[in-house]
């Protein structure tokens, strides 16, 4: 899109612009020299308006849908790219092939019918041109034959008006460019326009000084807006008070990680409230919220660069001291020293140096480092062996003032790490 875009506004337009001029000029000498000749020519003009009006329309809407189609097969592509290891295990290379193909013979299909409005539309132009040469000339001969006008100035008219017509239908190909760029940036601006239901960046909303970690769900009715008729929860009630270590757990869809979401407010019950202390989230300032969380998914997911600075990504103020402890409480620093260069190890696009384990334990250091008042982790213990789920346990019990630990599975194992004092919650489709 973005392509298309700068090829519509690049040089195109200085050439458009350049038509244009030469346009005028052309019936500007042609209304000098002999005003009735020149009018019988722009006769033709309002039959050539309405048709360029027509089949500009018609190309703009065959080109927005063109790059939706194109966008497809490229997500498509994308996605079989990045899990390519899954793609070849499963010898779904051909599969793969196939679906991108059928996605881009969608898009092939709009952009012939594209290119056939885009043909008729200089065709037809040069048709009605052509045929306004022979009206002229018929025309002017008859002004001629009535001493009414001079063949050279029949001939300066012409090759006048002639000039500045065929400059317009030169310029066809270009507005053809530029109603591709123009609906390339429909899309484009559909996205910069949208405007999202819960603003990150929006400054409203209370920022307590002091408030309580207890967070309550009352009477919660929620599903998701791409699944609207499934309802997630309903009627969930839930009391986490402060210091109190929770588990939640229930088979797959019952609603675990709904709620992690919920807290964070990365969606708004459909009906019910989601409390922290005595404020509604709803009222709260969503950068300060999330600023007091720390969360840690069943997928680890670290940036290209240094194990240093994907741990810094929790907070941007902490120092080097502050990562190292934050290392060794998610039992990372042994690991972390025994590499060649330590801290300053690069992990790799999205982690792929190192392994399952220890991405997940740099996830945690990453979610302690900011020192939040409630942790979150979304079966994030998983990829860790029975030794390092209980050491990286004693340490969040022995560390965090405040720890609302939702461990979101209904394994065993993962269960046997939570000390005894912990609250266990089963879930059964969202109840």
């Amino acid at each position: 899109d973005l392509e298309r875009v700068r090829q519509g506004i690049g040089d195109k337009l200085g050439i458009l612009i350049q038509y244009a001029s030469t346009f005028v000029s052309g019936f500007l000498v042609g209304f000098v020299k002999g005003w009735q000749l020149t009018l019988v020519i722009l006769s033709v003009t309002p039959l050539l308006t309405l048709s360029s009006a027509i089949l500009g329309k018609m190309t703009t809407f065959a080109a927005t849908e063109e790059q939706k189609k194109y966008a497809i097969a490229g997500g498509i592509a994308e996605e079989a790219l990045s899990s390519i290891r899954t793609v070849t295990m499963f010898n779904g290379q051909n599969r793969e092939i196939k679906r991108y193909k059928s996605a881009l013979a969608d898009g092939l299909q709009i952009a012939l019918r594209k290119s056939v409005i885009a043909s008729l539309s200089l065709g037809f132009t040069f048709l009605v041109l052509y045929s306004s040469y022979g009206l002229a000339f018929w025309y002017g001969t008859e002004l001629v034959l009535a001493d009414k006008i001079t063949p050279g100035d029949v001939f300066s008219i012409l090759f006048a008006v002639m000039l500045g017509a065929s400059s317009l239908g030169y310029a066809m190909p270009q507005l053809a460019l530029v109603a591709t760029a123009k609906g390339a940036a429909t899309s484009i601006f559909d996205i910069i326009k949208a405007v999202p239901c819960i603003d990150p960046y929006s400054k409203d909303g209370t920022q307590p000084e002091s408030f309580s970690t207890n967070i309550e769900f009352r009477n919660v009715h929620f599903s998701y807006p791409s699944r609207k008729s499934v309802e997630v929860l309903k009627e969930f009630t839930l009391l986490i008070k402060e210091g109190q270590t929770v588990a939640l757990c229930g088979p797959s869809g019952s609603g675990k990680s709904t709620v992690v979401n919920l807290i964070l407010r990365f969606y708004d019950p459909i009906k019910g409230n989601v409390t922290l202390g005595d404020n509604d989230l709803k009222t709260l300032n969503v950068k300060w919220l999330r600023s007091k969380m720390g969360i840690v998914s069943q997928e680890p997911i670290l940036f290209s660069g240094s194990i240093a600075k994907n741990i810094e990504y929790g907070h941007e103020d902490v120092t080097f001291p502050d990562i190292v402890a934050a290392a060794k409480m998610a039992n990372a620093h042994d690991f972390i020293t025994k590499l060649p260069q330590g801290y300053d190890t690069s992990v790799g696009e999205k982690g792929v140096q190192l392994s399952g384990g220890q991405k997940q334990r740099i996830a945690i250091a990453r979610a302690l480092v900011r020192d939040p008042r409630i942790l979150l982790l979304d079966e994030a213990t998983s990829a860790l062996d029975a030794e390092s789920e209980a050491l990286v346990q004693e340490a969040l019990d022995k560390v965090l003032l405040m720890l609302c630990f939702s461990l979101l599975s209904f394994s065993k194992k993962s269960l046997d790490i939570l000390n005894p004092m912990c609250s266990l919650y089963h879930f059964y489709h969202g109840l």
